[in-house]
């Protein structure tokens, strides 16, 4: 939890910081450690596959419709995951911009199979190829994609007081409040105090004091106190990447690598999808 974050590091680091209402202090040491916060959440999220943050995603192919909307808490997209759900064929891609102009040279008929590209900066940002016909519409096509959702507000509970436009969780999805109340009932769908409809956008930003990071903080920390060290010139151990590094191969499947060389035969063990080899 954020408060809890930020009062961790000021301690450590010997430093008087404000452990309530932090997201609207103007304490200067507590604004610093905050944009820390984010900026390290976002940089743990984009540096490793976190299986906390995948999620699947799908648009409904329309007649003489090339570009599609992503998704809106669209981050990345898992490789060779897209599939057409209603022929159950592979969607492949993604294209190459050579590859997307040869298409473009030839026409819509060079290619049997769906394909895919990613252009522009527009919402619609999801190309299919060759355009869906008539006889495409109404296909559906999956994919798995990464969230951009490093941080997310405190679990929902019954008896909490809410303004409209606060945000909660609760079983693996964000909601936003219509309503100001104090929450009742059994979870958001049927409080009955307040009203929530789903939220469906990024969250990047501790917007709360309550507010959590989805991966571990106590590697946030470490990372916020080193970039915190610099900027005060304290003498803190480098142990940020080590721990994150050690924290995603708890995720990942160790693999037996078999190499050989003259007179020799090696087996080594990949660490977080890497190995060394020795002499």
């Amino acid at each position: 939890m954020l408060s809890e974050i930020i009062e961790n590091i000021g301690d450590e680091c010997g430093y008087s910081v404000v452990t309530t209402d932090i997201v609207n202090s103007t304490d200067v040491t507590t604004k610093m450690l905050l944009g820390m916060c984010n900026r390290v959440a976002n940089e743990m999220a984009q540096a490793y596959l976190w299986p906390q943050l995948n999620k699947s995603g799908s648009i409904t192919l329309v007649d003489s419709q090339g570009t599609y909307a992503l998704p809106a808490d669209f981050s990345n997209y898992h490789f060779d995951t897209f599939w057409n759900q209603s022929d159950q064929w592979r969607v492949f891609g993604p294209l190459t911009p050579q590859q997307y102009a040869e298409r473009q040279g030839y026409g819509d008929n060079l290619s049997v199979y769906d394909e895919f590209t990613f252009r522009g900066i527009t919402n619609n940002q999801l190309l299919i190829y060759p355009t869906p016909g008539s006889g495409n519409a109404g296909n559906v096509i999956i994919f798995e994609y990464f969230a951009d959702r490093p941080i997310r507000p405190r679990t929902w509970e019954t008896g909490q007081a809410v303004v409209s436009g606060d945000y909660t969780f609760y079983n693996g999805t964000y909601y936003t409040a219509t309503t100001t109340g104090t929450t009742g009932g059994s979870d958001p769908t049927a409080d009955t105090g307040v009203t929530w409809t789903e939220y469906t956008g990024k969250y990047k930003k501790f917007l709360k004091d309550t507010d959590v990071c989805v991966l571990n903080e106590r590697i946030l920390e470490q990372g916020v106190m080193e970039r915190f060290a610099v900027k005060k010139q304290l003498n803190v151990l480098p142990l940020f990447n080590e721990q994150l590094e050690q924290e995603f191969g708890k995720f990942i499947q160790g693999k037996t690598v078999y190499a050989s060389n003259p007179g020799k035969s090696r087996f080594q063990h990949a660490n977080n999808e890497r190995v060394a080899f020795g002499s």
